[in-house]
């Protein structure tokens, strides 16, 4: 098995007598440095609300804060954001693909699922060109999976070229469409 590419964020090694590929996701945050000041600063005004609770505080929020300088709905309001938050990171939270290319097949899993494919089905395996990119895709029964789709194109077809290998699969590199 060759050694993935430079700067590559897939890691191989042998286990169980199979060749196991990770493909580490990139770290990935939720809120952008705009989203997040804005954050920053509905928090502040929360809390600022919160502490400083007094009739003149709700006159120096006023509009939509107004509500918030009772503690009891800054609570709720509060509790609110932070559960859509927590939603939100469960959301975009990515996990790890791992591949083991055993003889028999390959098996891939994520968080998620885990899918074993047959011989026959690894013959499905299909680097095309799509928008943004070469997208890897294989069909398993009549479902068609696309793998790594969070790697890079050259991440992408050294996965592809190693699968391929393994399993002495014959077609073009990148077919056309």
């Amino acid at each position: 098995m060759d050694a993935p590419p430079r700067k590559s964020r897939i890691r191989v090694k042998r286990e169980q007598g199979a060749d196991k590929i990770t493909l580490v996701p990139a770290k990935s945050t939720v809120l952008t440095s705009g989203s997040a000041l804005a954050l920053l600063i509905f928090v502040f005004i929360c809390m600022r609300a919160w502490i400083f609770h007094e009739e003149g505080v709700a006159i120096l929020l006023g509009g939509p804060f107004e509500p918030l300088s009772n503690p009891s709905h800054f609570f709720i309001v509060f509790l609110g954001v932070l559960l859509l938050l927590l939603a939100l990171v469960q959301t975009w939270e990515s996990s790890p693909e791992i591949f083991f290319l055993q003889d028999s097949g390959m098996t891939y899993s994520t968080k998620k699922e885990k899918v074993v494919f047959t011989l026959e089905q690894l013959h499905t395996l299909r680097l095309r060109k799509r928008p943004g990119g070469y997208r890897l895709f294989i069909y398993h029964g009549n479902e068609q999976l696309e793998l790594g789709p969070d790697i890079s194109k050259l991440e992408r077809e050294w996965l592809y070229k190693q699968i391929m290998e393994k399993y002495s699969l014959r077609q073009n590199t990148i077919p056309k469409m």
